[in-house]
């Protein structure tokens, strides 16, 4: 497990192929189905075949296992470039922590400023045609008050998604205390540790039930579990997908909101690991499209809510329904709106990503050199301004 990180494409498509889960649950609650302005007010079985065919393929990609995948292929990524460094000392962690930030927050910014200011257009859709979730998101026009606070992840009104986004700058601030305990604890106390995650995500329903996941990330950097598993690849992964189906097929049925976290935890490791076990088995993930996706799905997934409520518009303005069913008007959207997505998160991943991953380097090296190496460019530049 203590190697220096390798860049591994197929993890980055698998995070592509999440965020399309995410889009593809979200332009299913455009127009109402079946007189439903809730898709999953009746059970899969209970709607018509082309009703229970998007509720399936909905299942397949499950947008909380989605979601739950993110939060553990962070745990993965993170556990291996901090344990790749030479020594977890608070030097590295200072750089990890700035490194975290200029990657998650420049690019958060910009997509909440642009879907502020589209959220000044009028969405409101014509009387029993827009399902709950565009009436609750976009049906709204936010004081200034609510983008702050989208801003500092203290309220989402503005940008629902970004909750994950506050998830992530949690579990990357406690990555340095997980690594730690995989690099110089006992097998017991690795255990002991997941054990106690998995009683605070049963026993909290907010933000900390999901650092499990960046644990079993972490956990999944062993190459022995790998190793071990090289056999049941396919199984694995399979097994995983079957999980992550069923949960939300049965989702209503479950009870305890704490069993789905847990559940969906198992089932979305259980994909990833497949992966890792038999990298020969899902070559599909290292083809030019999974990869350009997977490259753009930040700024993809920060996006989309915009960019599908424009979509939408344009839709009700030019009467899509009922010429075209509910189900079709909102597979025609997702196509859509995900295209238009991609063409700019193109040009987002561009111009403030990459500059943002590049400055945030930058500022590591310059917090890492000793002040006496510092002292003499900051006095020449001050001799320079004087």
């Amino acid at each position: 497990m203590h190697h220096p990180p390798r860049f591994n494409p197929k993890i980055e498509s698998l995070r592509g192929l999440a965020a399309l889960s995410v889009c593809f649950a979200h332009s299913l609650a455009i127009y109402c189905i079946e007189n439903s302005n809730v898709l999953w007010s009746k059970p899969i079985w209970d709607h018509s075949f082309s009703a229970g065919f998007l509720m399936f393929v909905d299942s397949v990609f499950n947008p909380f296992a989605a979601v739950v995948l993110f939060f553990i292929l962070s745990g993965y990524v993170l556990t291996q470039s901090l344990g790749g460094e030479k020594s977890l000392n608070g030097k590295n962690i200072a750089s990890f922590y700035i490194r975290r930030c200029f990657r998650i927050l420049p690019m958060m910014w910009a997509a909440l400023i642009f879907t502020y200011a589209l959220s000044k257009i009028n969405h409101t859709a014509p009387p029993n045609q827009a399902a709950l979730f565009y009436v609750a998101i976009f049906e709204h026009k936010f004081h200034f008050t609510a983008f702050l606070r989208n801003f500092f992840l203290l309220g989402f009104q503005v940008s629902p998604v970004m909750w994950t986004m506050r998830v992530e700058l949690l579990g990357s601030l406690l990555m340095p205390a997980i690594v730690y305990v995989l690099l110089h604890g006992t097998r017991p106390r690795q255990f002991l540790l997941l054990g106690g995650l998995c009683a605070v995500t049963c026993l909290d329903r907010h933000d900390l039930q999901y650092i499990v996941c960046f644990y079993v990330g972490a956990l999944l950097t062993g190459k022995d579990l790998v190793a071990a598993c090289a056999r049941w690849p396919i199984l694995l992964f399979w097994s995983g997908v079957t999980i992550c189906t069923l949960l939300r097929i049965f989702k209503d049925y479950l009870g305890f909101p704490m069993v789905e976290t847990l559940a969906t935890t198992a089932g979305a490791a259980l994909i990833l690991l497949g992966v890792l076990a038999g990298p020969s088995k899902f070559g599909i993930l290292e083809t030019g499209p999974f990869r350009l996706v997977g490259r753009l799905s930040y700024s993809l997934y920060l996006l989309h809510p915009a960019f599908l409520g424009l979509v939408a518009v344009a839709a009700f303005a030019i009467r899509l329904y009922p010429t075209l069913s509910g189900e079709a008007a909102n597979t025609l959207i997702f196509f859509t709106s995900v295209f238009a997505t991609l063409v700019a998160s193109a040009f987002t991943y561009r111009w403030i990503e990459q500059p943002s991953i590049a400055l945030g380097k930058v500022a590591t090296r310059f917090a890492s050199r000793p002040a006496a190496d510092r002292r003499p460019s900051e006095n020449s530049a001050r001799a320079t301004l004087l």
